[in-house]
């Protein structure tokens, strides 16, 4: 068996982001969970994921917005893909167009753990 795709995610709410991990952990992925996104753009453009999970949070879009400008922007990290994760639905929706425009699949929150699974499996399949 191959090496476990790894997956970092980027969400302000610890609970969150432990209940992702231990989820995506059961299913086989490699997970790397980031509480700020202050410097989760150098960790990631050094880790190199195979996926990224960025929350745009409702009381501070500007940060999940600025990580993911940053992610295309660079050479680096231009072709990861990315699942933005929100439960700010009227402010997705307001901006999906930007979003499909820069290659971000959209999981708006609360989600289902299978849709979840489903989107980051097309994203980052695991090794046969």
């Amino acid at each position: 068996m191959g090496t476990s795709p790894l997956i970092m995610m980027v969400d302000s709410d610890i609970a969150f982001l432990e209940m992702l991990a231990e989820f995506l952990g059961e299913e086989g992925y490699a997970t790397q969970p980031l509480r700020t996104t202050s410097d989760a753009f150098s960790t990631i453009a050094q880790a190199q994921p195979q996926l990224v999970i960025v929350e745009v949070a409702l009381d501070n879009p500007e940060q999940g917005w600025s990580l993911l400008n940053k992610l295309r922007l660079d050479p680096a990290t231009c072709n990861i893909p990315v699942i933005v994760a929100s439960a700010a639905t009227d402010l997705i929706t307001r901006n999906e167009a930007h979003l499909r425009e820069k290659r971000c699949a959209i999981l708006l929150k609360p989600f289902d753990l299978e849709d979840l699974l489903a989107m980051v499996k097309r994203h980052a399949p695991l090794p046969a």
